[in-house]
């Protein structure tokens, strides 16, 4: 474990609140490829210090558009 993920936890723990860092854009196959974006976006849940999979999967699904969500449920 990193110490910054251990300040994290600890400040969790302890009832201090803790506010995401950068923020990310939508998806919007209109104004960008997928592969350029995913590399943006993959840095998201790392400065956040994110390691729970399903959080991650719920931060990544929240940030598409309706029609980018409607693409990758085919």
């Amino acid at each position: 474990m990193l110490p910054a993920q251990q300040s994290s936890e600890s400040a969790q723990m302890m009832g201090t609140t803790t506010f995401p860092i950068g923020a990310h854009r939508r998806f919007n196959p209109e104004e960008g490829t997928w592969d350029t974006w995913i590399l943006q976006f993959r840095s998201y849940p790392e400065i956040n210090f994110i390691s729970d999979s399903n959080l991650m999967r719920s931060c990544l699904l929240a940030s598409l558009t309706f029609k980018a969500f409607e693409e990758l449920r085919r």
